[in-house]
């Protein structure tokens, strides 16, 4: 009789323990709830990832033109220096012109590789859009046992069909659907 009583008692104080810790509670929850709230946190950060690629992809777009306007700038002050060496040396023609032509070169170069990186970056950022949308749409919709929910389906319908009253009056509004009353006008429907 002792050791039921110490097991009751350890019983009891496990229960207190889980009622004021809310373990109980939260593995009911889980129960219940947790398939819906995993696929509603995977869809906010999937949707929170989604946002944040297209913003990194509007600031690859804004830094592509700073860099562009660098480029632009840094050829206009290669290609000043290189008149104003030219004027300073006293050469002109040929080199001069080699000179500009290979600030210009330089300036086409790094234009292009600018815009070959950016167009890099924004497929990765659009790959990581893609891939947060793919994540919303498997987890919008949580797969629900289909056989549980037939049979507690089944469960709630039968106790109707079993009722005489229930079903004699669902009979009655079946049969008014078709008589010529319900239809209305000179058409008899029989």
């Amino acid at each position: 009789m002792a050791e039921a009583t110490g097991a009751g008692y350890a019983a009891a104080i496990t229960g207190v323990a889980n009622m004021m810790l809310g373990t109980a509670a939260d593995a009911a929850y889980e129960a219940a709830y947790g398939q819906y709230y995993t696929a509603y946190t995977g869809m906010h950060n999937a949707a929170n990832q989604k946002v944040a690629a297209e913003a990194n992809i509007a600031a690859i777009r804004q830094e592509k033109i700073h860099t562009d306007v660098v480029i632009s700038r840094n050829q206009d002050q290669a290609e000043a220096r290189a008149k104003v060496a030219a004027a300073v040396s006293g050469t002109e023609g040929q080199s001069v012109n080699a000179a500009i032509y290979q600030t210009e070169s330089n300036s086409s170069v790094a234009r292009a590789n600018n815009r070959k990186n950016m167009e890099q970056q924004i497929e990765n950022q659009l790959a990581a859009v893609y891939q947060s949308q793919s994540t919303q749409l498997a987890l919008d919709n949580p797969q629900i046992n289909s056989i549980n929910t037939g049979l507690n389906l089944a469960s709630q319908f039968a106790p109707l069909v079993a009722d005489k009253e229930y079903r004699a009056g669902f009979m009655d509004s079946v049969d008014s659907l078709f008589s010529s009353e319900a239809a209305g006008g000179d058409i008899e429907i029989n």
